[in-house]
């Protein structure tokens, strides 16, 4: 008979709990000696919440049980197992059974949902602990309110210019200056508030960037090259952005105000007018919360909480300035605009390899208003001249230069025999797909098992696992889905004649179709172009001008997915 194998799971949620990785092994040796077995392997989450699915030694343990690999499972509890509710604790619950797997613990003895009573009793305890995260939620929210409330910090770094200052909150006296990286054991009675840095240069250039936008016509880029040009480190000890300028120049600690709870992220809860309630679940895409933007009325807001290192004056003509740029004349964001740049996301830079993005540009003359529209480096845009030159096209010149390149370019015979060849290798790869029907099948017998038993409850008991039932079911015709697509015959791909005729029609949708549709066709079917520029003489003006391009097709894009399981690169596309 072959000798029973044991393993062990460890998890605690932070590293600060008392109930240690070590501790939680200690118990197990010691259950495992009572029943005479030896833990020969660990799964150790360390620093994870047990409300999550994606633990990576959780679901290693899941597989490895699916493939046989032990028999017997010990765990300091049913929460260190899992904290996901009952819904998903049961599911694990019963995939380790279906392997054959008894799980055992120190503090909840054995757990299994082999017969209904066991497995309500382990649906409510499961539910209990679900619960327990989201009461703990509830309750670490309400501290945070009442810390921000009072204008301490509910949790977050120090902005750039600023040191953590504890505080001791019967006194007022400050305790222990923190700088960033510092860390020490905190006294529960101090609370943390925010001082000028004694990194002088970090104040001074916080005062600068507010007084140059305040009092001078330069923009976030303008800052941000200026910056750079001088070698100033950024916050992140890299170079400046113009999103790091401007959520400087947005944040109110800077004139002393502490607000928060302009976001939600929590997986379990939110503040709503000053209370903690629960998150939807409708906010949370599997493991992970959604960050959304809270209403203005759901912050917590301390006026003169601490130290400003600028004036409210010149705060207040900042943000006055900023709305007054994103409502009037100047460079704006063409969010109405988007699908006016067909190849959004997908021009890059051949100086400095970053994208090139779609900007308008408002110019008034007199009483008329000129809209100018181009692809321009992001990296210049953001950073400035030290970064990238001032590389830019008219969109709609790129656009229609791409399109005629392409369809010129694959009408070409010798691009035509290279399509040919690639169809006929994709057709030999589709009458060999890899056979998955027999593992799926296996999948739907097991999941047959789990429907079977709830079908045998009794009547006054079937309500209860009506829920489950249905969600097996829906289980079982995806994998029956599966399972025929994986016998159907391949579907053949068009000729290359029809590829042809595509690609041609795409130069006379540009000037007659809808935009969007033409849009979502060149982003299916490009991976990116690639733009170089050269320097030349304007007048007096030094400007660059586009000298060629290169058009890199998309691996799997319409209608290159008929033609390539790999990228088909057009590099003889010069533009």
């Amino acid at each position: 008979m072959a000798a029973t194998r044991a393993v062990g799971y460890l998890r605690r949620s932070t590293k600060k709990q008392e109930d240690s990785l070590e501790i939680q092994r200690e118990l197990i040796h010691s259950l495992a000696n009572e029943y005479s077995l030896q833990v020969e392997d660990w799964y150790i989450d360390d620093g994870i919440t047990g409300g999550k699915d994606s633990r990576p030694e959780f679901q290693r343990m899941i597989r490895d049980a699916e493939a046989n690999a032990f028999d017997v499972l010990f765990a300091r509890s049913r929460s260190r197992l899992s904290r996901l509710g009952h819904h998903r604790h049961a599911y694990y619950l019963s995939r380790l059974e279906e392997a054959g797997v008894r799980i055992i613990t120190v503090d909840d003895g054995e757990l299994e949902i082999n017969d209904f009573g066991a497995f309500v009793k382990e649906s409510a305890s499961a539910y209990s602990d679900a619960k327990y995260l989201e009461d703990l939620s509830k309750l670490t929210i309400g501290g945070q309110v009442q810390r921000a409330v009072e204008g301490f910090s509910a949790g977050q770094l120090a902005p750039y210019g600023y040191d953590r200052m504890y505080v001791d909150r019967s006194t007022g006296e400050h305790v222990q200056r923190m700088k960033r990286g510092d860390g020490c054991i905190k006294n529960p009675k101090w609370r943390t508030t925010f001082v000028p840095s004694e990194n002088t240069q970090e104040v001074e250039t916080v005062k600068w960037i507010f007084n140059s936008y305040a009092e001078s016509l330069m923009g976030f880029r303008g800052i941000a090259e200026d910056l750079n040009g001088r070698a100033v480190p950024s916050p992140t000890g890299g170079t400046w952005h113009q999103g790091t300028v401007r959520a400087i120049l947005k944040n109110e600690k800077y004139v002393g105000d502490y607000v928060w709870n302009k976001r939600r992220e929590g997986k379990y809860g939110r503040v709503v007018q000053g209370r903690a309630v629960s998150r939807s679940r409708k906010e949370t895409r599997g493991d992970t919360p959604r960050v959304l933007r809270n209403e203005r009325d759901d912050y917590a807001t301390k006026k003169n909480a601490h130290e400003g290192l600028v004036s409210r004056e010149v705060f207040n003509i900042c943000q006055e300035k900023m709305q007054g740029r994103k409502t009037h004349q100047g460079v704006v964001s063409p969010s109405s605009d988007k699908h006016l740049y067909l190849l959004s996301g997908k021009v890059k830079c051949g100086e400095c390899g970053g994208n090139m993005h779609g900007k308008k540009t408002v110019r008034r003359k007199k009483d008329k208003v000129y809209e100018y529209r181009h692809y321009l480096c992001a990296t210049y845009d953001c950073r400035g001249a030290n970064q990238c030159k001032h590389n830019r096209v008219r969109h709609d010149d790129i656009h229609q230069i791409v399109v005629r390149e392409l369809a010129t370019v694959l009408r070409e015979s010798q691009n035509v025999e290279r399509l040919e060849h690639l169809v006929q290798e994709r057709l030999k790869q589709l009458g060999n797909p890899p056979n998955q029907k027999a593992g799926l099948q296996r999948e739907l017998q097991q999941i047959q098992k789990q429907i079977n038993r709830l079908l045998d409850l009794p009547n006054d008991l079937a309500d209860l696992a009506i829920e489950r039932l249905r969600d097996l079911k829906n289980q079982k015709e995806a994998i029956e889905t599966k399972i025929a697509a994986s016998t159907a015959a391949p579907k053949e791909l068009p000729s290359v004649s029809k590829i042809m005729e595509g690609l041609a029609k795409l130069e006379s949708l540009l000037l007659s179709a809808d935009q969007r549709q033409v849009h979502l066709a060149l982003q299916r079917l490009i991976d990116h172009v690639e733009l170089h520029f050269r320097p030349v003489n304007k007048g007096k003006r030094h400007v660059q001008e586009l000298e060629h391009g290169v058009i890199f097709l998309a691996q799997g894009s319409c209608p290159v997915e008929q033609v390539a399981g790999a990228r088909f690169e057009l590099t003889t596309s010069r533009l």
